[in-house]
């Protein structure tokens, strides 16, 4: 009969800022691929990402009062793999929205660089609440409580946002997050 074990875990004295650097230098070459294949804007897209990132997270925390991260570079790897997953043509203001977005609401409101079950739950909240909205319209019409479209689609991220304000002052830590910071 097999045992159970627990996963073994690798117990070093490496902080998160030395951990999330060594993603960075791992991510370089494919940086440096990208910006010969599609040219210099890929470079620009990762750089302002990066510093959108890095922005949004100490801007938020400065607001919330609370201790400074952005030493630990995980908003950096944030930034890099948001650019990543963009087109090297992809207008400069949709990064930005989406870093800001990366980083006060899924990191700072679902747990913070920790928590993988507050990422998971903030996904699928975000992703039920968009989809209750955008088919709201027709559950009114079949309901018999509406005659016609109502537009409500338009609102679903209002909605959301909106849903993710009030986690966050219900929750200040996140829904599974806890106050606990790496010293850098």
């Amino acid at each position: 009969m097999a045992e159970l074990h627990i996963n073994p875990n690798l117990r070093t004295p490496k902080t998160t800022q030395k951990i999330m650097l060594d993603v960075c230098i791992a991510l370089l070459p494919a940086l440096i691929y990208s910006t010969v294949i599609f040219g210099v804007n890929a470079l620009l897209l990762t750089v302002i990402s990066v510093v959108t990132c890095m922005a949004a997270e100490g801007i938020w925390q400065l607001i919330r009062g609370e201790q400074l991260t952005v030493g630990d570079l995980s908003a950096a790897v944030t930034g890099i793999l948001i650019a990543f997953n963009m087109s090297s043509t992809t207008p400069i203001w949709v990064v930005m929205i989406a870093d800001v977005f990366a980083i006060i609401v899924v990191k700072q409101v679902f747990g913070g660089i920790g928590s993988v079950p507050g990422a998971v739950v903030g996904a699928f909240i975000i992703g039920i609440c968009e989809n209750i909205i955008k088919g709201l319209d027709v559950i009114l019409i079949k309901a018999g409580l509406s005659k016609q479209m109502l537009g409500l689609t338009t609102f679903s991220d209002a909605f959301t946002f909106a849903l993710l304000i009030v986690i966050l002052i219900v929750k200040p830590t996140g829904l599974f997050g806890e106050k606990t910071t790496d010293k850098v």
